[in-house]
């Protein structure tokens, strides 16, 4: 906008004006170009552990099962783990230590969980509040913001999960998992299920 305004600059008006203008312009440009190379440098490490993660996953996985929109993949792990990757193909992750720790009920809560992340683009969301995370340095404000994001994405998939499921299943895995996760913030997630459930009824 300042570079149109600066070459249509009427004869009458200075060319100190046009000159400011085109200043305004080009410190403009560099500005988009300084975000452009944060969000890359920020994002490039993030993408890289990704496909770290994601390709021991598959390694170790032992069953892959096609579903209309993702595919589950179950690996070996003695860990409780489950988690969501939006590959080529959406990929939904457990380990064989959560399905043995799940009944059934439970399992189905948190595979609709995970792919909620997916269908909602969290991974999108969290992305943006890493990046501005970094844009803010030290200031709370940016772990504040990413913190909250984390919380939010996690609190939406369990209410898409309870919808898909119920909320009695999806509380007692997140008591599962928290309990042997040591997870506050799981077993806070899990009371907020088990007291909307009671609300209900």
């Amino acid at each position: 906008m300042s570079a149109s305004a600066a070459v249509s600059t009427p004869p009458e008006e200075t060319g100190l004006e046009s000159l400011a203008l085109s200043l305004l312009a080009w410190i403009g440009l560099l500005a988009l170009g300084a975000v452009t190379a944060l969000i890359y440098t920020a994002n490039e490490p993030l993408v890289e552990i990704q496909k770290s993660t994601v390709s021991h996953l598959e390694s170790a996985g032992y069953s892959r099962t096609q579903h209309r929109d993702y595919e589950l993949i179950l690996f070996h792990a003695d860990e409780l783990l489950a988690c969501a990757v939006p590959l080529k193909r959406a990929t939904v992750f457990v380990s064989s230590g959560l399905r043995e720790a799940l009944t059934d009920a439970e399992l189905d809560a948190v595979i609709a969980h995970e792919h909620a992340h997916l269908t909602q683009r969290h991974g999108l969301a969290l992305r943006i509040a890493h990046v501005n995370s970094i844009a803010l340095g030290a200031f709370r404000a940016g772990r504040e913001l990413r913190r909250a994001s984390l919380l939010l994405v996690e609190l939406a998939a369990d209410d898409a999960a309870t919808k898909a499921t119920s909320s009695a299943a999806l509380a007692g895995a997140l008591t599962t998992m928290g309990t042997e996760l040591g997870d506050a913030g799981m077993l806070a997630r899990a009371h907020r299920l088990q007291m909307q459930a009671a609300a209900a009824t």
